[in-house]
């Protein structure tokens, strides 16, 4: 049979707890151990500066003052080998390291020097040997420290060790202490103050000793207490809420149906609008040539009427020629005209197609991009305003051909009814296709009065425009944004200064079919 893993992770109360121990060792350590540290190098330093000071340099001097006595007579009756006995005497001293007794002239008439002399600091100790005033010598000894540190600091030693079982002694002691005054008491609370953050509000909080720690559990009871009645409390309030908060949300989601329908029939409305516009510019762009074929036919039948009476009258070669030529001129001019026109119902044609359409097939880009601005065509010779396309012929995609209608139609007229309106300046708009890597790139841009700075960062919001209440819906940018970013699954980016003009930078992810 399986068995449970072990969970590691300890619970917050145990990492509380813990934490707490750390604080309380780290306080005595900090109250106990490191006073006794510091207070157990102060005295074996001072131990130690006590031996050299007074115990070695007494001894040293009491030394000194022997061989200046001692060497006295020897020095005054000119045999310092007499006094050579007291030198080795005093020489059994394992302290001493040199002893030299010299001459007036400093010269050197005994020495002693210990062969394993010991290598710390000696002390140095200077007599001068005289007699009835006469000055007879010098004797100098070196007195070295070392057995006195030694001794001084097995002394220390001891003197720390009985300092450190007496903190040791004081710290379990105090840690017992405040564990049974301290830490028992707040693992109490602890624990109660677990069961009331994790929703048990009716479990008393036990009561603990007539001390800060029990007036802290009755405090922590009776805001249990009056938790418990505030949670009552709340929870009926909530109910209350809730019940009318469903009220609410299901007007408000009626609402949000309503307004959404009403949003769909704006936004079908702003493309009836835009294909409206297209209708009206072919409309007058079949004006010219229509009425010039209809011109021309007329005047083609009126020829035929007078090529026939001149044929029963009897007509004459350079006649027959000079009207054939007419009418051959005239039937050319008509045919013109007449393509001309079925071009324009042509391109007319597709671009309604593809804006009522959603099929996606192979098309071109810089085709599909001609027959909008030829569909505009009125429009644009209307407000003077000149198209610049920049596309490779060649360059075709697989996508949805009414999208990039849809869009390029509503940027054009987004430029003429608000960037150009108004403007006295020549009105230009340059349009840019490109593949980049995997990408499409269309770079639309215009040299208008630009976008208001107050409206350009909710420039892809619906319902936002700068002529509310002159006939402007404020849907169009928001159609073309929900083309690119929703439908195309591409990127568009508008940038705008006063007097500047607008740009619109559009990303689209190329799709093979």
């Amino acid at each position: 049979m399986n068995q449970p893993l072990a969970h590691s992770a300890e619970k917050p109360g145990e990492e509380r707890k813990r934490g707490l121990r750390r604080a309380l060792f780290v306080a005595l350590i900090l109250s106990l151990v490191l006073p006794g540290i510091v207070a157990g190098f102060v005295l074996i330093y001072v131990n130690l500066q006590r031996t050299l000071e007074s115990d070695t340099l007494v001894r040293a001097e009491k030394i000194a003052d022997l061989l200046q006595a001692g060497m006295t007579m020897p020095l005054w009756e000119m045999a310092p080998e007499t006094g050579r006995p007291l030198i080795t005497a005093i020489a059994a001293d394992p302290s001493v390291a040199l002893i030299k007794v010299r001459d007036v002239d400093q010269g050197v008439l005994l020495e002693y020097a210990r062969q394993s002399p010991n290598q710390s600091a000696p002390i140095v100790a200077t007599r001068t040997i005289s007699r009835n005033g006469e000055k007879l010598g010098q004797v100098v000894i070196h007195y070295s420290t070392s057995a006195a540190i030694d001794e001084a600091w097995r002394a220390s030693m001891r003197l720390l060790t009985i300092v450190a079982l007496q903190l040791l002694v004081s710290f379990l002691l105090i840690g017992a202490w405040l564990s049974r005054r301290v830490l028992t008491p707040l693992e109490t609370l602890r624990l109660s103050a677990d069961r009331i953050a994790e929703g048990d509000l009716y479990s008393a909080v036990p009561a603990l000793r007539s001390d800060e720690f029990g007036q802290l559990s009755a405090r922590l009871d009776a805001m249990r207490d009056s938790l418990a009645q505030s949670v009552a409390r709340l929870e009926e309030r909530v109910e209350e809420r809730t019940f009318a908060l469903r009220a609410v949300n299901t007007r408000l989601q009626a609402t949000l149906d309503d307004l959404q329908r009403m949003q769909g029939l704006l936004v079908q409305a702003e493309k009836l609008a835009s294909l409206g516009s297209l209708v009206a510019g072919v409309a007058h762009e079949l004006n010219t040539p229509i009425g010039t074929g209809v011109t021309v036919v007329s005047t083609i039948s009126e020829k035929c009427v007078e090529l026939r009476r001149l044929i029963d009258q009897g007509i004459r070669r350079s006649q027959l020629d000079a009207m054939i030529d007419d009418i051959e001129t005239a039937s050319t001019l008509a045919q013109k005209n007449l393509q001309r026109a079925a071009r324009l119902i042509h391109d007319f044609k597709q671009v309604a197609v593809d804006q009522s359409s959603e099929a996606r097939y192979n098309f071109s880009l810089a085709d599909n991009l001609h027959q909008v601005v030829v569909s505009l065509g009125y429009k644009l010779k209307k407000a003077q305003c000149e198209v610049d396309i920049q596309c490779d012929p060649k360059l075709s995609i697989y996508s949805f051909p009414g999208s990039f209608t849809q869009i390029y139609s509503n940027l054009i007229l987004n430029s003429i009814h608000h960037g150009f309106d108004g403007w006295d300046r020549p009105r230009k708009i340059t349009i840019q296709v490109a593949q980049q890597g995997d990408e499409l790139v269309i770079d639309y841009s215009d040299n208008g009065r630009g976008i208001p700075p107050e409206i350009l960062p909710r420039i892809f919001d619906p319902f936002v425009t700068s002529k509310r209440g002159q006939g402007g819906s404020g849907l169009g940018t928001h159609i073309i944004y929900n083309l690119v970013v929703q439908l195309l699954r591409g990127r568009i980016h508008c940038a705008s200064e006063p007097g500047q003009g607008a740009q619109f930078h559009i990303r689209l992810p190329i799709q093979q079919n």
